[in-house]
């Protein structure tokens, strides 16, 4: 009787146990899986809201809820409030749907056929399967302000709750751990069992309460937010797997968070450190996010319209690319202007892009604004620039050409070519510029391209009335284009002037040359008189001459014919207008014909000339007449220092020479007159080229003849230049570029 009450007693001890256990079981799984959500609420809010303008939060939640639900054995549902399972684990489970008033709905209503009522429902509620013996924890997600897209809950106008998060797990046997007792056997003593009991109590206490409620503890700081600490195995007793289960669960979810952080703080670096405005727009076209650079330039609010905040409209723009974007999904590019919270104007390029969602729809547009209002300035400036230069091209008063340097075709041209030419531009350009040169005058390309400045041609107009140009010329390149820029310049009254002038002055230097002449002249004269008196005395008295007379004085007679002929010749050809077109001459004869005009005025004066000339001289380009005429006034200079020298003192024979030099290297000749006179005074010799100084007296001089020189051996591409020390005489040098340097353009 008595065993037999004590095994009933013993029974009843291990059904009201096996109860208990179970409740607390219970009570420990639905604490836990509630920490566990909790948890997962939190760290899902946290990625959402963080992950705006990035990566997708959905796509960062669905790894996070996958990691978490492979290493607790448990699934995970996230539902949105129209039943549809937008985030699994196992993701097979996404897109069910519960429909009508189902079970998960309990979290929410307190009846699943009455409407929500947030503020009266439980936090969570607890559904228990018979058939599988598992349990369904499900909890109500809270609405918030922040959250960046719908990938996890369809959200409504002032809706408090998005949708659940449902926990299943399984529920060991709360018996289980009794059964091992029994085996020793139900006929011992009821003494025996009950300290075997309270030993297996306290090894339940040691083993299991302990390590239990450490767990327990852990989970409930980490879902306060506290950082997880690792659990020490060696005190978690029969949970030690457990322990190093949720140790690894641990360490996975702090690796995924840890790179979450880094891809997090690179991409929020990327975001805010672009030097350009980023905005991230909903279908409304509010800001929901923005960088700093944005913010700085606009102090704009979220959830403003992008139109109030960059333009202060009150509607949307016409075009604008992020609406184009949401409804075809591609990125658009536009140039925008408005005005920055300063006032400022300001001038954007703008591109967008989509924000898509784990679906593939379109959440979210992002809007990126490079500011080109420095380049708009600059824009500006040089359409100002060009303008001005445009004006200053069509205004200059000579006419300029720009020419193509391989074919010297004519690509613009300015105003005052119209009125040189006579020509409307667009008859001008394409064609030859060689057209406006005077038939007859030839043009080669080759010579041309590298010549800088022709000093003298011949062009014709639209009526082909020539005249006379001078042309500069400069190479360069325009926008990649090999060009010549010409720039021409009418020099028909100048050239006019100057034939006059200089005509005028071989008119004077004939007649100050007429004694020297007429002495020239007198010496065949009376030669061919003292003939004729020979033949007159021989035909008075009836004789003939003998033939070697007669030979001896016709050759006489022709000789000094020619004698004469020649020197009226000389002076008709001097006295002719010069010829303006340039040939190859020999600067040696020039000097030469130019001291025969002087040769008895030199004699009558004592003045002996010294010549000093270069052999192998090489030619030059240049009017043989023209150039006559500058070493005419040399000597006539030369003659009147040596004159004004010895008219003041006592003069030998070596103060009375007037050297001719000339010399000659690879690109030039050099021609030099030299007089022993009383030289030219310092504060002189600059001025000595200007046009009618003279240090003559009055009467004696007109002040051109120098200025005519500079001006023709200028015109030749030459320079003359005066040296001279006070006392010692002056010395002159004429420097012309040999003939074939001016073909080729090296001089």
């Amino acid at each position: 009787m008595a065993l037999f009450l004590g095994l009933t007693c013993l029974g009843a001890f291990f059904v009201v146990s096996r109860d208990n256990m179970r409740e607390a079981a219970l009570e420990d799984a639905v604490r836990t899986a509630d920490r566990a959500s909790v948890f997962l609420v939190r760290s899902m809010e946290r990625m959402m809201t963080q992950g705006a303008g990035r990566e997708d939060p959905g796509e960062a939640v669905r790894g996070f809820l996958n990691d978490f639900s492979e290493n607790a054995d448990l699934t995970v549902l996230v539902r949105n409030k129209k039943g549809l399972a937008t985030l699994a684990a196992p993701r097979g489970l996404e897109g069910g749907v519960t429909t009508g008033a189902g079970r998960e709905c309990v979290a929410c209503h307190k009846d699943a056929s009455m409407p929500a009522r947030p503020g009266e429902a439980p936090d969570f509620a607890m559904l228990e399967d018979p058939d599988t013996g598992s349990l369904t924890l499900i909890r109500a997600v809270p609405s918030r302000e922040d959250c960046f897209t719908a990938s996890c809950h369809a959200r409504e106008q002032g809706a408090r709750v998005l949708g659940t998060i449902s926990l299943t797990f399984s529920v060991p046997s709360a018996t289980a751990h009794w059964i091992a007792p029994l085996r020793l056997g139900f006929l011992q003593s009821l003494p025996a069992l009950m300290i075997v009991v309270a030993g297996f109590a306290f090894w339940f206490s040691l083993r299991l309460a302990r390590p239990k409620a450490m767990m327990e503890t852990a989970l409930r700081n980490k879902s306060t937010g506290a950082p997880w600490r690792d659990l020490d195995p060696d005190k978690a007793g029969e949970f030690r797997d457990l322990v190093e289960f949720f140790n690894s669960i641990a360490h996975s979810i702090r690796q995924r968070q840890h790179e979450m952080d880094e891809n997090l703080s690179m991409y929020q670096s990327l975001f805010e450190g672009v030097p350009c405005l980023i905005t991230v727009q909903d279908r409304n076209l509010r800001l929901l996010k923005y960088n700093n650079l944005f913010g700085e330039h606009f102090g704009a609010r979220p959830v403003e319209h992008c139109y109030k905040v960059y333009k202060g409209r009150d509607s949307k723009c016409l075009n604008c690319p992020v609406e184009k974007t949401f409804q075809d999904g591609k990125s658009h590019t536009t140039e925008e202007r408005g005005v920055y919270k300063d006032g400022s104007p300001a001038h954007w390029i703008v591109r967008t892009a989509p924000v898509r969602n784990s679906r593939g729809e379109i959440t979210a547009v992002m809007e990126m604004c490079l500011d080109i209002t420095d380049r708009k300035r600059l824009e500006e400036k040089l359409r100002k620039s060009e303008r001005t230069y445009a004006t200053i091209f069509d205004n200059i008063p000579v006419a300029v050409f720009e020419l193509d340097a391989e074919n010297l075709e004519v690509r613009n041209c300015n105003r005052k070519m119209s009125q040189l030419y006579g020509y409307c531009k667009g008859e001008v350009i394409g064609k030859s510029f060689a057209n406006l040169f005077a038939r007859g005058t030839s043009l080669h390309p080759e010579e041309f391209r590298v010549q800088k400045r022709v000093p003298q041609a011949t062009h014709i107009d639209k009526e082909d009335k020539e005249f006379f140009v001078s042309i500069d010329i400069s190479r360069t390149l325009l926008n990649g284009d090999d060009i010549m820029l010409v720039v021409v310049t009418d020099v028909t009254d100048r050239i006019r002037a100057e034939q006059q002038v200089i005509q005028s002055s071989k008119m004077a230097t004939l007649g100050e040359m007429a004694a020297g002449v007429a002495h020239e002249l007198n010496q065949p004269l009376a030669v061919l008189k003292m003939v004729a008196n020979f033949f007159v005395r021989k035909a008075r008295r009836g004789e003939l001459p003998e033939s070697e007379d007669l030979q001896r004085m016709t050759d006489k007679i022709v000789g000094n014919v020619d004698r004469a002929t020649k020197i009226i010749e000389h002076m008709r050809e001097f006295g002719r207008k010069p010829n303006l077109q340039s040939t190859e001459v020999l600067v040696n004869e020039v000097m030469q014909r130019a001291c025969d005009f002087f040769s008895e005025q030199l004699k009558i004066r004592d003045i002996v000339i010294n010549w000093e000339l270069d052999a192998q001289q090489p030619p030059v380009l240049a009017d043989p007449n023209r150039l006559e005429q500058v070493f005419i006034n040399l000597l006539v200079n030369a003659r009147d220092a040596i004159d004004d020298k010895c008219s003041e003192r006592q003069c030998t024979p070596r103060d009375r020479i007037i050297t001719m030099r000339t010399r000659s290297n690879t690109r030039h000749v050099v021609a030099e007159v030299v007089d022993t006179g009383p030289g030219i005074p310092k504060d002189v010799v600059a001025r000595i080229f200007e046009p009618f100084f003279s240090t003559k007296e009055v009467g004696r001089g007109t002040g051109l003849g120098l200025s005519i020189c500079y001006d023709i051996v200028t015109d030749y591409e030459g320079t003359i230049h005066a040296f001279s020390k006070p006392g010692h005489g002056a010395r002159i040098v004429v420097t012309l570029p040999i003939a074939e340097s001016v073909r080729n353009g090296t001089h």
